[in-house]
């Protein structure tokens, strides 16, 4: 190996880490157990265990001023004795015990010490003695409350003195050694310190009232840090605690332990990770066992690195690190590098190559635990700058854990359509960045970083820098072995065991300090949020579509949707997806509206794989076909095409076409209005329903009233096309857009006029919208027989827009509106009843046989009409592209999103079929 001459100016500082993720209920702790009779306080609370019996203890200072004393409990929360701190006490603070079990108090105005029987040592103070607390004082050795206590690794006692707003140092006899810090808000100053710690190279994290302040053991000031205050406590893997905040030792901030009483909490860590709390009652939080449940406990290891030392005159660093875990022998680790320290970015971090000594065997292997380890790394080989700050990470995972990349705490749910197994939370896009980087750092193959992005050796992407990609996400699932949950499946188990409702209740001994799960339902599921949620109607917090579930095994038997891109390759604004249809197993999609150009397909019945089926274009390509492809309807083996900006003869008078597709598909006809004017945009709403069309042109002046709006229905005879009936609002008024939506099927007809003003106790509201409905006979003249309105009430607002799109399938109605959707059941004269709403704004509506696509949502629907959602469609390329074109017919579903980018062009756009399993 050659070793490049750069001399590195380096400066080393450390992270540690296991694999975190989220859904696991790992890297968190629970509330386990509260201690009975002990008492609501911010007084000291430490953790002891006794070197011959290696029994651990709690001890915590109780009760208040003269009365205080030191309560010793079992970690079952069992009392087990109290202590007497000498013949007299006042208001005592904190406390901390040696490794002898000696018990050090920090008092008003003394420092006492104990033998762990209580047995009185000294006690020191300005007129202190066994038999007095003594007096405040500012001298040396003299305390003005003395309230927070650490041992340091030097053997001496370090005091926070409070209103002295410094810390004294003293042997631990009791006997003066020096004091630091002075009353000031200026670096190296102290505002009202009442806490501190000692990290395991002596350095000295005081915490006052504004920050976390670092000093050398001597006294001289480091640095400080806004990320702690008040309270500091320290974990034997390095973690702080500092106001509700767990931080890595240089103060920068991991996780918000949000669990906490509050900023004034007292905390001890035990060895193995669990908290003490004693603030609102003495309260043991451990650390979540990623097996909970289960006979055979597997708690989480953690990571701790015991010194970063650089060899003089070479480039090569030494990292001693250790794994701590109580119930495991060995485990398998990697390593990271940050420049700065900034493991937020990807382009920032390094992954050690060019390890030496033969230490490269550490990595990716199992190594033993609970001794300490050291990696040799030539730094300078995989890092070029000749200078720089930089971070370390460990990662481990335990012997249990290499045969997965993620721990899943499965439910199996007993639901009415059959056993659901998932996961109980989601993976959220954490947890796939920490599973990539433990790959990553670990040394398995097939992935590498490149450029600030995470990729596969062909370079596929699987994390962007910011978030999973759609390939990251089918990766993990690859190495998991299960799969995500269908968007039914997510639904029917928030539902729990009340149909139509989220039951959900505050979650028992919720994990912390993530809160996870926020709440549950009677299942134990996971009903709360933690990315990209919304409220939902019940006013519940949901999670969106940042958190993804996990299904280890299913019998409910719900359907599939297998996505299959067009694989339209065309040129910037094509806009490809602009509108679309379907029938059976044709699908229409059309190009933007100056690009007059429809493409066809068909869907093999048998296999789903799809066939281009030849392309409509207008008999003429001028003005009198502007706007071809504003809408499309497909029946049988005829596709209508409006047009509504076309000349004919004026600006958008509007004009819609007719193809036949039994063959090459071929122009039949060009539909015109037989009264249409300019600006009536005839062809902004076309559908079919065998031989009968119907097409809205919105912008119809009625009686006067502009833009009042029509409907034309015509019959089609063979070749011969003729307009059958023009229909209108009798209540119809200016701008009311009548006709904007049009839907026909099995003898019905739908027209919507989304701007009609509506009226509810004498109170007028703006744009909420009308849909007429129709029956048909076979020649095409409509009998009326519904006139349907938004849905008003004292709460309602203007702009509902009832009636912007419209579906007919057998005998129902779908109408959607601004913000929400409607479901209505027909009878066999045509008079309609509401079955259900649904809170959603769909950008396109169609109803088809037992289905409802609303946007991208498909649900079913029942007998009763009554939805359940069965997926929620996003685009297999580019999840952020937001569909603004749909249809569906039976097992076909077609979504188009015109303004998707390709490489080097814009607003190409997308279509991509969903092939459902059933």
């Amino acid at each position: 190996m050659n070793t490049k001459h750069t001399k590195l100016a380096l400066v080393f500082t450390l992270l540690f880490s296991c694999l975190h993720l989220r859904a696991a209920e790992q890297d968190n702790w629970y509330l386990a157990k509260e201690f009975p009779g002990s008492m609501d306080n911010e007084y000291g609370v430490a953790y002891h265990e006794d070197n011959a019996t290696g029994v651990g203890k709690v001890y915590a200072l109780m009760g208040n001023g003269s009365s205080a004393y030191v309560g010793v409990f079992d970690l079952n929360g069992t009392w087990d004795r109290n202590v007497t701190i000498a013949n007299s006490r006042y208001y005592p603070r904190d406390l901390a015990l040696d490794e002898n079990g000696t018990i050090y108090v920090a008092e008003y105005a003394a420092v006492t010490c104990l033998e762990n029987n209580g047995t009185f040592k000294w006690r020191t103070g300005k007129n202190a003695s066994i038999s007095s607390y003594g007096s405040s004082g500012s001298g040396d050795g003299e305390f003005y409350n003395a309230w927070g206590f650490a041992l340091g690794t030097d053997g001496k006692v370090y005091v926070a003195d409070y209103e002295n707003h410094r810390v004294q140092v003293l042997e631990n006899n009791g006997s003066f050694v020096r004091s630091f810090g002075t009353q000031g808000s200026a670096p190296g100053q102290l505002n009202h310190p009442r806490d501190l710690v000692v990290l395991a190279d002596g350095t000295v994290v005081v915490a006052d009232n504004s920050y976390l302040h670092y000093f050398q053991a001597d006294g001289t000031f480091v640095r400080r840090t806004g990320s702690g205050r008040r309270y500091v406590s320290l974990a034997k893997d390095g973690t702080l605690l500092s106001d509700r905040k767990l931080l890595d030792q240089d103060g920068t901030q991991l996780q918000y332990a949000s669990q906490l009483f509050d900023y004034y909490t007292r905390t001890a860590f035990t060895p193995t990770g669990d908290l003490i709390v004693n603030r609102g009652g003495l309260k043991l939080y451990k650390r979540a066992y990623r097996t909970k449940g289960l006979p055979v406990p597997n708690v989480i290891p953690q990571p701790a690195i015991r010194g970063i030392s650089q060899r003089p005159g070479t480039n090569i660093i030494d990292l001693d690190f250790e794994i701590i875990d109580p119930d495991d022998a060995n485990a398998t680790v990697g390593v990271l590098a940050a420049v700065n320290g900034n493991f937020g970015s990807l382009s920032d971090l390094i992954v050690p190559a060019y390890l030496i000594d033969s230490t490269g065997s550490l990595i990716g292997s199992p190594i033993a635990t609970n001794q300490v380890h050291r990696i040799s790394w030539n730094v300078a080989e995989d890092w070029p700058q000749s200078t720089g700050t930089l971070k370390f990470e460990v990662l481990c995972q335990d012997w249990r854990r290499r045969v997965s990349p993620v721990d899943l705490h499965f439910l199996e749910l007993p639901l009415a359509e059959g056993n659901l197994t998932i996961s109980r939370s989601p993976l959220v896009s954490a947890d796939f960045l920490n599973y990539f980087k433990f790959r990553l750092a670990s040394g398995q193959s097939n992935i590498n970083l490149v450029n600030g992005t995470i990729q596969k050796s062909d370079g596929t992407v699987l994390y962007n820098g910011s978030s999973v990609t759609t390939a990251g996400r089918t990766f993990f699932m690859d190495d998991l072995g299960y799969r995500w949950a269908k968007t039914v499946e997510l639904s029917l188990a928030k539902e729990g065991a009340t149909p139509g409702s989220i039951n959900s209740w505050a979650a028992a001994n919720p994990v912390q300090p993530r809160n996870l799960p926020r709440s549950v339902n009677e299942l134990g599921f996971d009903t709360g949020n933690y990315y990209s949620g919304h409220h939902n109607q019940y006013g519940q917090y949901v999670y969106g579509s940042g958190g993804w579930w996990v299904v280890k095994s299913s019998t409910l038997g719900l359907p599939d949707f297998t996505p299959t891109d067009l694989d339209y390759n065309g040129s910037s604004y094509d806009h490809f997806g602009t509108s679309a249809a379907a029938e059976g197993d044709k699908l229409a999609v059309a190009l933007s509206t100056n690009k007059k150009k429809v493409f066809l397909y068909d869907v093999n019945p048998t296999t789903g794989a799809l066939q281009a089926a030849g392309e409509a274009v207008p008999d003429s390509t001028g003005n009198d076909s502007q706007g071809f492809g504003t809408s499309l309807a497909l029946s049988g083996s005829s596709l209508l095409v409006g047009a509504s900006q076309a000349y004919a003869p004026n600006h958008g008078t509007g004009a819609a076409y007719l193809y036949d597709l039994t063959g090459t598909p071929s122009q039949v006809a060009r539909l015109t209005a037989s009264d249409g004017s300019s600006n009536d945009y005839f062809g902004q709403s076309v559908a079919m329903d065998g031989d009968l069309m119907i097409v809205g042109a919105y912008g119809d002046e009625v009686d006067g009233n502009q833009t009042a709006g029509s409907a034309y229905v015509f019959k089609r005879t063979g070749a011969t096309v003729a307009q059958v009936v023009k229909v209108t609002d009798s209540q119809g008024k200016q701008n009311d857009h009548f006709g904007i939506s049009v839907s026909m099927d099995n003898g019905f007809v739908a027209v919507g006029a989304p701007y009609v003003d509506g009226t509810y106790n004498s109170q007028t509201y703006q744009d909420n919208g009308r849909v007429i409905v129709y029956k048909s006979d076979a020649n095409g003249n409509l009998t009326e027989t519904a006139i349907l309105e938004g849905l008003l009430s004292n709460n309602s607002n203007s702009y509902q827009n009832f009636g912007s799109k419209v579906s007919l399938s057998g005998n129902f109605l779908a109408v959607g509106g601004s913000s929400w959707v409607w479901l209505y059941k027909l009878s066999a004269n045509g008079t309609a009843s509401p079955t259900s709403t649904l809170n959603l704004n769909a950008s396109f509506l169609e109803l088809s046989g037992d289905r409802l696509l609303a946007g991208n949502n498909v649900y079913k629907v029942s007998a009763e009409g009554l939805p359940t959602l069965l997926e929620t469609f996003v685009h297999p390329v580019n999840e952020s592209s937001g569909f603004n074109s749909g249809a569906m017919a039976g097992r076909n579903t077609i979504l188009g999103t015109s303004s998707f980018y390709l490489p080097g062009k814009s607003n190409v756009g997308s279509a991509i079929l969903f092939r459902s399993s059933q």
